[in-house]
């Protein structure tokens, strides 16, 4: 969060005044938890990219309590390979947000059209960063279960390559 408003966009100084009504309760108890400025790096980083976009996607995960479920049945689920991607694209996208999705930072200027918190590009990276790693280990927790077996099935159909996780 930045430390002031911007004064420069009331847009984003309102939802600052917002977040930061939020957030000042559990700052301290989490103070041990933020990164310190130099860990950030912005040099050649795309707009839509920004930490602070990312960060706002990935609230807005943690704020769906049904994520985790939604994966695990798209992972099982009957999809024919060419469409795995834009299915699982429709899972984590989310709905549009009345500040993130019309601006790139918190200091940022308001766009003339709304920019999704997720592109399809992106998908891709975190299909085989997260993703397939996370189900393959819940996979392989589940293995007594019967879960690797679907999960081996799921994915000989379209969704791996040579990973077997049981």
């Amino acid at each position: 969060m930045p430390d002031e408003l911007t004064r420069a966009q009331e847009s984003a100084d309102t939802f600052l005044r917002r977040a930061w009504d939020a957030w000042w309760r559990d700052r301290d108890a989490l103070a041990d938890c933020v990164l310190p400025r130099a860990v950030w790096k912005f040099h050649g980083l795309r707009p839509a990219n920004h930490p602070q976009r990312r960060l706002a996607l990935a609230s807005h995960w943690l704020a769906s309590e049904s994520l985790a479920d939604k994966i695990e049945a798209w992972c099982l689920a009957e999809i024919p390979e060419r469409g795995w991607l834009a299915s699982l694209h429709a899972i984590l996208q989310v709905e549009r947000d009345e500040f993130w999705s019309w601006h790139w930072t918190f200091k940022s200027a308001r766009l003339a059209r709304p920019q999704p918190l997720l592109g399809e590009a992106r998908v891709t990276d975190l299909a085989v960063n997260v993703v397939l790693p996370w189900l393959w280990v819940r996979a392989r927790k589940a293995a007594t279960k019967g879960w690797c077996a679907k999960w081996n099935g799921a994915f000989l159909r379209g969704r791996r390559r040579k990973t077997t996780p049981c």
